[in-house]
């Protein structure tokens, strides 16, 4: 039992033919006047789109009302085919355009995050330079105002963070 695609069961004046496409080697040979309906229809079906058998087909068409109107709705259908092709080009195209901005635009943010780190790096390091002379130099005046209060090198070491040898060297640079 066959059904369409609601679920009906196929019945009444509906008949399902099975058509074996591949085994029409002899009709071909037979004129068209001499052909039946159903073997016009076998051929017209399988050479339709056959640019060899258009003159075949051409006079099948002719021959047969019905298979006129069926000719007239595939080539629509081709159309419509082709249009649909089309467009879906243009839209493959269009997406991949997109994708290809996308990804160089992503390629472009990670560059310039990555010269931007660089770039951070070399004035951290300047600004930590600048800091570090400044930071020294407001040490290295603690450390000498210490001494000159005759403050013990070790404990001067402690409160400064310094080693012994470093508040030594700068006591050596100053004549108390």
């Amino acid at each position: 039992m066959y059904r369409n695609p609601e679920g009906r069961i196929l019945s009444g004046n509906t008949k399902i033919i099975y058509i074996e496409l591949t085994k029409l080697g002899e009709i071909e040979k037979k004129p068209v006047s001499e052909m039946t309906g159903m073997e016009k229809w076998a051929l017209f079906l399988k050479y339709f789109t056959n640019k060899k058998k258009q003159s075949l087909i051409q006079e099948i068409i002719s021959s047969e009302e019905g298979i006129r109107m069926g000719a007239e709705v595939l080539e629509t259908i081709s159309k419509d085919r082709e249009e649909f092709s089309r467009y879906f080009h243009y839209l493959k195209a269009e997406i991949d355009r997109e994708s290809q901005r996308i990804y160089a635009h992503r390629k472009g943010v990670d560059e310039g995050i990555v010269i931007g780190k660089e770039e951070g790096i070399v004035i951290g390091k300047e600004e930590g330079i600048v800091i570090g002379k400044e930071v020294g130099i407001d040490a290295t005046l603690q450390v000498i105002t210490a001494l000159m209060a005759h403050t013990p090198i070790d404990e001067i070491a402690v409160k400064y963070h310094m080693s012994i040898e470093q508040v030594e060297r700068i006591q050596s640079t100053i004549r108390l």
